[in-house]
């Protein structure tokens, strides 16, 4: 889940995005080489996939107002698209560099409204801009609400892990997407990002992870709350094209953006290709020493949703720090193996020394209390660890129906 922030925020005025582009033909300044065209191979293609038909509309337009201020810096031969799905017909836009200024256009409108959340409506996107804006390389941003790898599929409407559709077409109910639909997605059309980035709550979990280790080289997310906000796209755009700059740097930009703010985010970057060797070694630390341990236990264990959150409107687990958890009940020799593994899987990270929890803040009036104050131990990624008090039943059952939970062992127990 990506939370508004508390303080009131006055979303953009729409005529920022709605007006009409130059008649003049883009031309980059200081380039000989013209602006690439709708059909020709590009180098590289930034897509973000914005969920926003919900209480986020308004920081959607802030964030799409930054990305036209950093347009100015997407390189002539590279793609910038962003799918918008808000309170208006959804719709694509590219940004580029028109004669030295940020400028967009409107490339597809769908003239409808767009279950975003649904994997057939993606289809369907991915097919048009496969034809119109091909690329060598391809980075995604999926922004919205996210629940990590939660999912109760005994709910009239599936609670799904990423995205809210408030409205999400006439011919269908998804209104969030399961993490392994979105894998599925992927794998089925042979889709390999270079970088996936959520800008989105919780999802830097090994469960998310896992299920997504074929799909891209990189995952940049974080395993606790983001704030409404979200990251800074002004800085983060140009960082995408340029070549020299690593997983590590566009996190600490976005961490940056909120130093000495009234709220802080927990980022990492999993490098994909280790996953497997990660999951191996923890398949063998959880059965060394996990089996027979319950959440309900490991209270002073740190985590990203201290104490867990069960009410109307949502339940959640702890979302223990993975870390924090191997470094309490393995020994020493076994941690250290562990360790190493979870190193390679996972090389950059970084975090505020606190950051804002609307989960928590039960009377929406900010405390000390509602803040969480990152551990020695923090590693960037969370974990689940079943539980036997039954409020977490529903979050059990639906454990076992990750490949996660047979990669990590957890099976063993049964």
């Amino acid at each position: 889940m990506r939370f508004p922030q508390i303080a009131i925020f006055y979303a953009l005025l729409m005529s920022l995005f709605l007006s009409a582009c130059s008649d003049d033909t883009p031309v980059p300044v200081g380039d000989d080489s013209p602006l690439i065209e709708a059909g020709e191979e590009a180098q590289q293609l930034l897509f973000m996939y914005i969920v926003a038909d919900n209480n986020l509309e308004g920081y959607a337009q802030r964030d799409l107002q930054e990305v036209l201020q950093a347009s100015d810096r997407v390189p002539n031969d590279c793609y910038m698209l962003a799918f918008v799905d808000d309170g208006n017909n959804a719709r694509v836009l590219r940004y580029f560099n028109n004669k030295g200024v940020g400028d967009y256009e409107t490339v597809y409108n769908f003239g409808r409204e767009v279950a975003a959340c649904d994997t057939a409506e993606m289809r369907v996107l991915f097919d048009w801009m496969g034809q119109n804006y091909p690329a060598k390389s391809v980075d995604m941003i999926l922004w919205s609400h996210a629940t990590g790898w939660l999912h109760d599929d005994r709910r009239p409407v599936r609670q799904r892990s990423f995205g809210y559709d408030t409205a999400p077409g006439k011919e269908s109910d998804c209104r969030r997407m399961h993490i392994e639909e979105l894998a599925g997605f992927f794998k089925k059309r042979g889709i390999k990002l270079d970088r996936l980035m959520f800008d989105a709550c919780f999802m830097q979990c090994a469960e998310v992870a896992y299920a997504l280790r074929d799909c891209a080289n990189w995952i940049i997310a974080s395993p606790a709350e983001i704030p409404g906000y979200g990251a800074p796209y002004d800085a983060l755009v140009p960082l995408f094209f340029d070549a020299t700059a690593t997983p590590l740097n566009i996190i600490d930009a976005y961490k940056t953006d909120y130093d000495g703010g009234n709220t802080g985010v927990v980022l990492s970057a999993v490098r994909c290709a280790a996953m497997q060797q990660f999951a191996d070694a923890t398949a063998v630390a959880v059965k060394k020493a996990l089996l027979d341990i319950s959440g309900s236990d490991c209270r002073d264990v740190f985590s990203y949703l201290p104490g867990g959150y069960f009410g109307n409107n949502g339940s959640f687990p702890n979302f223990f720090d993975m870390n924090s958890v191997m470094k309490k009940y393995l020994g020493d020799s076994d941690y250290l193996l562990w360790k190493n593994a979870l190193d390679a899987a996972l090389p950059y990270r970084c975090a505020s020394r606190e950051w804002y929890s609307e989960v928590l803040d039960f009377d929406r009036r900010v405390t000390d209390e509602d803040y969480i104050k990152v551990a020695d131990n923090w590693c960037g990624i969370s974990m689940y660890l079943p539980n036997s008090d039954s409020r977490f039943d529903k979050f059990n059952a639906a454990f076992t129906g990750l490949e996660w939970y047979e990669a990590a062992a957890w099976n063993e127990a049964e």
